[in-house]
């Protein structure tokens, strides 16, 4: 098992505007932790899909480091996404956790993230 590359844990709410009473989405918190990107294996794929999600990656981290995060931006095939948590299951080891993701397809919540972590 080899964590061989950087992966943000991100969490993300959406706030009103007291002047114009428009709503955005901001990243509230966000870690930097060791992770593995890998493909779904065939079994979690095929279950996923009955129930019409379509997972593109599993990424296996530290199960302390994990503290229900809903999004994650990592590179997968060398370029960096934002994947939506859709399930949790046990990792490769007692203290790893496998997060089940798919592409997330909101833009705002994208664009905010990428300028937050322009800036830092």
């Amino acid at each position: 098992m080899k964590f061989n590359q950087g992966v943000y844990l991100i969490s993300v709410s959406n706030t009103q505007d007291p002047v114009n009473g428009k709503r955005t989405d901001v990243m509230t918190t966000y870690k930097r932790i060791n992770g593995e990107v890998s493909p779904v294996g065939s079994y979690t794929n095929w279950n996923a899909h009955s129930q019409k999600i379509e997972l593109t990656a599993t990424i296996q981290i530290k199960r302390r480091s994990y503290s229900n995060e809903m999004y994650i931006y990592a590179k997968h095939n060398g370029v960096y996404k934002l994947f939506e948590v859709k399930n949790q299951g046990k990792g490769a080891r007692i203290d790893l956790i496998r997060l089940n993701c798919s592409d997330s397809k909101n833009t705002s919540i994208k664009e905010a993230i990428e300028n937050e972590l322009s800036k830092r």
